[in-house]
């Protein structure tokens, strides 16, 4: 697939880009070449690969199990704020 420097110069007025013709065709050939890499991804053979959620079996940093806990004493979770008020925090 190529695509047309009257092409990019249609997605440039649709993003409301002002480009001189020297910036369309190098941003055509760019285009191009991204695209001709892009199909050549076409060519690697599939067929026997299993799809897959993950890329990895296993994560290579576990995450570690949730240990809820109770804090009963405001004064335990408010000593970190700067500001608050009574037994709630403020945010400003």
């Amino acid at each position: 697939m190529k695509i047309t420097i009257d092409e990019i110069k249609n997605l440039a007025e649709e993003l409301h880009f002002d480009l001189n013709q020297d910036e369309l065709e190098k941003l055509t050939q760019k285009a191009d070449e991204l695209l001709s890499k892009l199909n050549d991804l076409n060519d690697i053979n599939i067929k026997n690969v299993k799809p897959m959620h993950y890329p990895l079996d296993k994560s290579e940093h576990p995450l570690r199990e949730d240990e809820p806990i109770k804090v009963n004493n405001p004064e335990e979770y408010l000593k970190n704020t700067k500001h608050r008020k009574n037994k709630f925090v403020v945010v400003e």
